[in-house]
């Protein structure tokens, strides 16, 4: 004659609504989430870098694939050399190469304004004979 212990099963347990602290908290809590999530994105976001301006600093910071030894290697190129007159000649940067140019194309510039990518078609024809030689 045990009287039997019946419990609700957890799809029909009936919960309160959760009160306005709690609402808050999570609030709270999802926006801290999203917010860290575009910090740790905002790298992939890098501003266009002028090439023939930048230091190696700069360089590194702002492209994808260039740390510090490429970065200088940039620098000195162009200190040797003068001015890049398109994107192929950054490529043939010791260390660089067309993939990492490819891979960074969007955020390249040679003037400061002017998208690399539509810069290094016009003169591509006659930069690689002379670019060697400076």
């Amino acid at each position: 004659m045990n009287p039997k212990v019946v419990s609700n099963p957890p799809s029909l347990t009936l919960r309160a609504a959760p009160g306005p602290l709690r609402t808050r908290r999570r609030l709270v809590a999802v926006g801290a989430i999203l917010a860290a999530g575009l910090i740790v994105m905002v790298p992939a976001f890098a501003g266009p870098v002028n090439v023939n301006a930048a230091d190696a600093r700069t360089l590194q910071k702002e492209l994808v694939g260039i740390g510090p030894a490429k970065a200088q290697a940039i620098v000195a190129a162009r200190e040797k050399n003068g001015p890049f007159k398109s994107l192929d000649e950054v490529a043939r940067v010791k260390g660089v190469g067309k993939k990492l140019v490819d891979r960074n194309r969007g955020n390249l510039r040679l003037d400061g304004k002017t998208p690399a990518a539509a810069s290094s078609g016009a003169s591509g024809g006659a930069a690689p004979g002379g670019a060697g030689s400076h």
